[in-house]
């Protein structure tokens, strides 16, 4: 097997929550992928394999635990494009971008963001925990409609899901709902 050896220069702010380890972690899969003739960059299914592989390292090596979202947005998405991705199974849509005049603005809010903190599997944690106590497999199969009137509004809500410790689980469902809409945008072309 052969390796690489890198040295990696940026003035990308460390900790600014810009997806800057993933994007990396993609850059160098790819490079790799080209420098070795490996393919991964062929197909939807061979950037699958590769994003995973990517979380691989971000969780094993990195001792970051994360889920993904980032990596499959880093070698899944098309230019002039949303990505709406499923985390359920790992299917993408690619939803025509229609900003109307609008940009999109990326500030580096100087917030340190780590993610070897443990508050993305804690915030894992409460949403399965709130899932169970809905008795679902996953949150966004819970309609606002038919929960709790204290599980739904905006993440300022003050009602915690029974058995978990944070008030996620409003912001939750109403994201899911917030992005349902989102499918009957017209794809983007190919």
């Amino acid at each position: 097997m052969r390796g690489l050896e890198l040295s990696i220069d940026s003035d990308v702010p460390s900790g600014a929550g810009l997806s800057s380890s993933a994007a990396l972690e993609c850059a160098v899969g790819a490079a790799a992928s080209d420098l070795f003739d490996l393919g991964l960059l062929g197909s939807d299914e061979r950037r699958v394999e590769l994003a995973a592989a990517c979380v691989r390292a971000e969780n094993d090596i990195a001792m970051a635990a994360t889920g993904g979202m980032d990596q499959a947005v880093a070698l899944r998405s098309r230019e002039g494009a949303l990505l709406l991705l499923d985390c359920q199974d790992g299917s993408v849509e690619h939803v025509r971008a229609e900003l109307d005049g609008h940009v999109v603005l990326v500030t580096d809010t100087r917030s340190p963001h780590q993610l070897a903190d443990g508050q993305y599997e804690a915030r894992r944690r409460d949403c399965e925990a709130a899932a169970a106590a809905a008795g679902v497999a996953s949150l966004r199969e819970v309609e606002p409609r038919t929960c709790p009137r204290s599980w739904v509004g905006s993440a300022r809500s003050s009602a915690a899901a029974p058995g978990t410790s944070s008030r996620r689980t409003p912001a939750c469902v109403s994201s899911s709902t917030r992005c349902a809409p989102a499918t009957s945008t017209p794809s983007a072309p190919r």
